[in-house]
């Protein structure tokens, strides 16, 4: 006798105990738990780096610059404005009283804002990507008002050590201001600031599709603005 024969000899039995194990099950599957979001831990790591130059290109690029909350001051928390549904999820605003990173940052965003409002040229649609050295990391921009002028002209740098008499074309010739540089709000023990005092020269020598030029100082990961 084999394992189907009762089975083949006893049909009833057999449709019953089918019949119930149908039902069993149907009734079983009735009263599991079921969740659609399973709270399921994978193991994350997180990386976090800080490129302040990013908000200065941001700053000084076409467009409307867009700061989520709390950018402003460096928090990068996830961010929720219920702090039931996500413990310490709120913007850190004390922070600006002891942390000296987030002061740092604080002023070098107000003083982007306060530059692009006072640059007519950074909030004009008109543009020029005029120099792309991908082995040096540099990028440079050229803003102006159309029929006026008033030219910017930005530089910024992806390097890690700091670019000492980088030729860059200028527009314009003569005294070129530097207007801001990102490495002035950087206030760590034993920093020391690089850039160009104040001010470059552009002579009488094309380069980048410009008709002048001057070498210049880039410091580290920085952005630098220079305007007449």
């Amino acid at each position: 006798m084999n394992l189907s024969e009762p089975f083949i000899r006893r049909p009833v039995m057999t449709a019953v105990l089918t019949v119930s194990a149908i039902l069993f099950g149907f009734m079983a599957y009735r009263s599991l738990p079921v969740n659609d979001l399973p709270a399921v831990d994978y193991p994350v790591i997180s990386v976090d780096v800080n490129y302040p130059g990013a908000t200065a290109i941001l700053m000084t690029a076409p467009g409307i610059p867009m700061l989520f909350m709390g950018e402003e001051i460096l928090e990068d928390k996830n961010w929720s404005d219920n702090p039931k549904h996500s413990a310490n999820s709120l913007v850190w605003w004390d922070g600006l009283q002891s942390d000296p990173a987030m002061q740092d940052f604080m002023e070098f965003v107000t003083t982007l804002i306060r530059m692009r409002r006072h640059y007519r040229a950074l909030t004009a649609p008109a543009v020029n990507v005029f120099h792309v050295n991908n082995a040096a990391r540099v990028i440079g921009f050229h803003r102006w008002v159309p029929g006026v002028g008033e030219d910017v002209v930005v530089i910024g740098t992806l390097n890690e050590r700091h670019l000492v008499d980088y030729e860059i074309g200028f527009p314009q010739p003569g005294i070129w201001r530097e207007v801001f540089n990102s490495d002035f709000y950087e206030s760590s023990i034993g920093h020391q600031t690089v850039g160009n005092a104040g001010e470059v020269i552009a002579a009488d020598k094309p380069l980048h599709g410009f008709g002048h030029s001057a070498a210049i100082k880039i410091p580290a990961n920085g952005v630098i603005v220079f305007a007449r």
